[in-house]
């Protein structure tokens, strides 16, 4: 890795950790705003000091962050299952479409039709199917996060150009061939593009999965919390925590995506 992209990558990295804490602070602010501004607190909504209070300065606050971080657990484990699921699919689509466009053309109205269906009108069909168990989370998950990655990966496949195909060719290379030494590392840039779309689509998955399936997780915590007695701050906590852990996934994306790219496609970092 050169100097210069390595450089690039960390330059990378600090511009997306400052832009998500200027993020985080200015939805702090516009929240606390909010509440006193409007009077939301009359209608049960707390200010982010009430929500730091009930994490940290209560004297039942070490049982509230047990509860909160034994439900972000699960959750993390529900959409990262469904997320390695969703990719393997997406993936292995965009391989075989790349491959074969004829199966593309065939298949692809049917992928069309099962993205364009909305999550909360196949739940049912996959309670029945998987149950209310890991099964169906990880399934609702993987259908959220195989389009993106499908889409973006074949874009980056096939975004080498013809006569760089058409060279690994005549020295004889086999489909195999150009797939892994040209195709794929092209793609590179695409699949991290779908992560950072897929990653907030597999936590709200696995958020909307918990809340009507499972009653589980960071999901089932928002539903019980509604209903408890005395106030929302359990449920604005468990919100703030699922916003926290998306933002969180974002940024772990970036990095990983920055050294990727400094070692496969430096162009692209560079473009950045």
């Amino acid at each position: 890795m050169r100097a210069g992209f390595a450089g690039a990558a960390v330059r990378r990295i600090a511009s997306t950790l400052g832009f998500m804490l200027l993020a985080l602070v200015v939805i702090t602010v516009i929240w606390d705003l909010s509440v006193r501004g409007l009077g939301l607190d009359s209608f049960g909504t707390p200010t982010p000091w009430r929500v730091w209070e009930w994490w940290a300065l209560e004297p039942d606050s070490a049982e509230h962050r047990r509860v909160v971080f034994d439900a972000l657990g699960v959750t993390v484990r529900h959409a990262l299952s469904g997320y390695v699921v969703g990719s393997i699919v997406g993936i292995g689509l965009a391989v075989v479409f790349t491959s074969a466009p004829r199966i593309e053309r065939a298949s692809l109205p049917t992928v069309l039709f099962i993205q364009t269906v909305p999550i909360l009108a196949i739940l049912p069909l996959f309670i029945l199917i998987f149950g209310r168990g890991d099964l169906v989370t990880t399934a609702i998950v993987a259908l959220t996060v195989f389009f993106p990655t499908l889409v973006w990966v074949s874009q980056g496949l096939r975004s080498p150009h013809p006569t760089t195909v058409d060279l690994f060719r005549s020295l004889d290379a086999t489909r195999t061939t150009v797939m892994i030494r040209l195709r794929f590392p092209s793609a590179v840039a695409g699949l991290f593009v779908a992560a950072r779309l897929a990653v907030p689509g597999a936590l709200f998955g696995a958020f909307v999965a918990e809340w009507l399936a499972t009653g589980d997780g960071l999901g089932y915590l928002v539903v019980t919390s509604m209903q408890a007695v005395g106030g929302f701050s359990p449920l604005w906590a468990a919100v703030s925590a699922t916003t926290l852990l998306t933002m969180i996934a974002y940024v772990a994306v970036e990095i990983v995506e920055a050294i990727a790219l400094a070692r496969y496609d430096p162009d692209q970092l560079a473009a950045h």
